[in-house]
């Protein structure tokens, strides 16, 4: 199984101080059996922070996540751990909170906060409308099971789509990053024979070369093979 991270770096942590101890032989917090390829969209119905969570001792209810209007994002659940957000529905993904009410839309900010989170967990770039789907999904799409909620209303879950769209974009981004570190090598050849490299400091440790005295890199053939391997 592919490994859970327990916290999101970009979010502040105000974590539910639960009990781990087992109570009549079930894990009172269960860990997810696998990693979770979905996350499921709610609103919060109001523009305040949910670190209220951590103060719920006794009944444990939180959720993972909590994105606010200016992309600001809160932890309070270890995000190994199925969270008390989605009652039945709790196993099928993590759960993300938004700031804000169901008649207004999910800001800029959260969108791209979102969209950082969704390409950051590895979840599938998919609209999922039913509990037999996968991606993002919504709280209200689980019926009766999954609380009955009308959550998180019908303009944020519309707004899933630019989740995705913005979420590729990130990643194409990335890959142009990437990109660029072999992009950045520049050499030269003499009658076949390389001469003279040039190359960002990235691409020189990323390849694992030595710099000598006189700036000049130790091994011109293995850059020659990767910038050569990068353009197949």
């Amino acid at each position: 199984m592919k490994s859970i991270p327990a916290f999101y770096p970009p979010a502040e942590l105000f974590l539910v101080p639960w009990n781990y101890q087992r109570k009549n032989g079930i894990d009172r917090v269960p860990l997810f059996t696998k990693k979770p390829d979905s996350w499921v969209l709610h609103e919060a119905e109001t523009d305040d922070s949910l670190r209220w969570f951590r103060d719920l001792k006794k009944n444990l209810r939180f959720s993972h996540l909590w994105f606010g209007k200016d992309g600001e994002i809160e932890q309070y659940g270890d995000l190994r751990r199925i969270s008390w957000a989605q009652v039945r529905g709790n196993k099928w993904g993590w759960s993300l909170e938004t700031a804000g009410h169901a008649d207004e839309p999910l800001t800029d900010a959260q969108l791209t906060a979102l969209a950082r989170w969704h390409v950051w967990c590895g979840a599938k770039d998919q609209i999922a409308n039913s509990v037999n789907g996968r991606g993002i999904g919504t709280h209200s799409m689980g019926g009766a099971a999954w609380g009955g909620h009308a959550c998180p209303g019908v303009i944020r879950a519309g707004q899933r789509k630019e989740i995705i769209r913005r979420a590729r974009k990130i990643r194409a981004e990335q890959r142009k990053e990437h990109d660029m570190e072999l992009g950045d090598i520049v050499y030269t050849e003499t009658n076949g024979v390389p001469v003279d490299v040039r190359m960002c400091l990235r691409s020189v440790y990323r390849l694992g070369l030595a710099i000598s005295n006189n700036d000049t890199v130790g091994d011109v053939n293995v850059i020659r093979a990767a910038v050569e391997g990068d353009k197949k």
